[in-house]
Formats: structure tokens, sequence, C-alpha cells
């Protein structure tokens, strides 16, 4: 017998009894963004009462084939709060449950989520801000970039596979991206991020890194070498190559 298309459940209590708010939404559509990233967009009455900051992620309890419930996180790509609509981006790679319920999401199913939650967020007494990372960093980077003042020195290093992998975002006057293309001969994503470093103005600035645990090991270890306090560096790995994500949503 095949695999039984995942189900969403409830938030387990370890983390609601810990503050963690739920919210019960349906999803109002569902799109391909091109490579390996699809967006999924959420709609409730209960958004009227929802914030977030940006760089903020949302924890959605899978289960299937009667086995027990494990949380994935995906990040808040953007939320209107007027149209009561939270989109949600997140990469499909390997054959985990998050990516099987997300490639089998559709219209009308009610789910319920938890949080928002996140400690990585925009660092507001940075002069500039620099991102990097792989392709599962393009929501949460995308979402902090547009959020910043207009003329804010910021640049974003992003690992994709191929050309056509690019993710679009609303660029703001003092923004650059650079996309990286993970082939053979392809730009080293550490040399280009310590060329980015070495380019930031003078100020006191921030970087961000956030991916697959090699790389954002990498790149920090890279920031810190390149002079960077370690205050000055916000890092998370989103996952780990070779390795099934824990049931509790940690790489």
């Amino acid at each position: 017998m095949g695999m039984t298309r995942p189900q969403t459940t409830k938030i387990p209590e370890a983390f609601t009894g810990r503050g963690i708010k739920t919210w019960g939404l349906t999803i109002a559509s569902v799109a391909y963004l091109g490579g390996a990233m699809r967006r999924i967009a959420l709609t409730g009455p209960a958004l009227e009462a929802f914030a977030c900051e940006p760089g903020n992620d949302m924890m959605v309890p899978l289960a299937e084939n009667g086995g027990p419930t494990v949380c994935r996180r995906y990040t808040i790509r953007h939320f209107d709060r007027a149209s009561r609509r939270l989109e949600l981006d997140l990469v499909l790679h390997g054959e985990g449950i998050g990516s099987r319920w997300a490639s089998s999401a559709a219209v009308g199913d009610v789910v319920e989520l938890g949080g928002p939650r996140g400690k990585i967020t925009l660092a507001t007494d940075a002069a500039w801000h620099l991102f990097a990372g792989d392709d599962s960093a393009i929501p949460a980077t995308f979402a902090m970039m547009e959020a910043l003042p207009e003329g804010v020195w910021s640049r974003a290093l992003l690992s994709i596979a191929r050309a056509g992998d690019e993710q679009p975002h609303r660029p703001r006057a003092g923004d650059q991206v650079m996309w990286l293309h993970r082939v053979p001969g392809g730009t080293d994503a550490t040399r280009a991020f310590a060329d980015a470093l070495s380019g930031a103005p003078p100020e006191r600035g921030h970087v961000y890194i956030a991916g697959e645990s090699t790389l954002v090991a990498a790149l920090k270890k890279a920031a810190l070498m390149g002079g960077l306090a370690p205050d000055q560096v916000s890092a998370k790995a989103y996952w780990a190559r070779d390795r099934v994500n824990g049931g509790h949503g940690e790489p």
C-alpha cells in the first residue's frame, strides 16, 4: 500500500505549553515560484489579531499513516492584515514529510499553525545588512530586505541550483542580490561572501546566514575571520545534507 497524503494535526502540547500561539487557517492559494520553491497562502478571520517580525516562521504539525506528529517550520514571506493573508514560502527538497505535504497541499485545506516564532530578525542598530545562504534562505532574506528603510546598504548572496531558479522580490534603492549557481565552475559562496563583506561600509553592520548546516558554518567562520564580532552575526542552520529532519523541526 502506498503512502497516504500527509495531514496537518494539532500543535503538540510541548509547544503550546511554552506559549506558542495556534492559528486555525485555510489555504487560499498554492503556487510554484520556480526551482523548488512553493508558496502556500493562508487566510482566516484570526489573522486580524496576527503580528510578526521579518524573518519569523510558522510551525506546521504533520502526520501520516497513523504515525506521530512532527513539526516543520516555514518562513513567513508576506503578511497583509488588511486582506488577512499569510504567505509561507518553502523549498521542496528530499522526500520528507514536509515536502510531501507542501506538494499535496490544496486550496480549501484547513491547517493549524503555531507561531510566529524565530529569534533572527533585523538588527535595528545596524548601519548595513549582508544576507547569505542557499535556496531555503531566500524567503527570510527577502522578507527582511524588503522591510529595511530605503537607501540602507544591503546585499544578498544566494546559492541556487541553476540559472532560472532566481526568485522575485521587491527591490529597494540600496539593495543588491547576487545569485550563485551551484554548477561546476560556479562562483564559490564563501569567497563571494568574503568579497561582499570586505566591500561593506565602515560603520557597524550585521550579517544574516541561513541554509544547509555546512554552508552556514563556513560562512559564519568567514564572517568572524573578516573582523565581525559574534553579536554581529545571526546564523541558523535550516537543514543538514543527508540527515533527516528531527521530530522537533530542526536539522
